[in-house]
């Protein structure tokens, strides 16, 4: 199972539950990630409110690359 990425540290906040990532061209389990609750939110939205500012300065080409890395399946290469 992969981590919930929160204020750069990965984490399972306290998620007991997990939900099945499906690869819908196959219908396959891809991956299993955390059910986040409550808890990941409120460590979440402050992290984000503290990012927002210098993630705004960024140049929308260097932003839209990290957005496309960060979806993108499997490790960087």
């Amino acid at each position: 199972m992969v981590k919930m990425l929160i204020g750069g540290e990965q984490t399972d906040a306290t998620a007991t539950d997990e939900l099945e990532v499906v690869d819908p061209a196959t219908e396959e389990i891809y991956e299993t990630v955390p059910a986040g609750g409550a808890d990941a939110v409120d460590l979440a939205v402050p992290a984000a409110a503290a990012a927002f500012p210098e993630w705004a300065k960024t140049a929308a080409a260097k932003r839209a690359g990290a957005t496309r890395r960060a979806l993108a399946p499997g490790p960087p290469h």
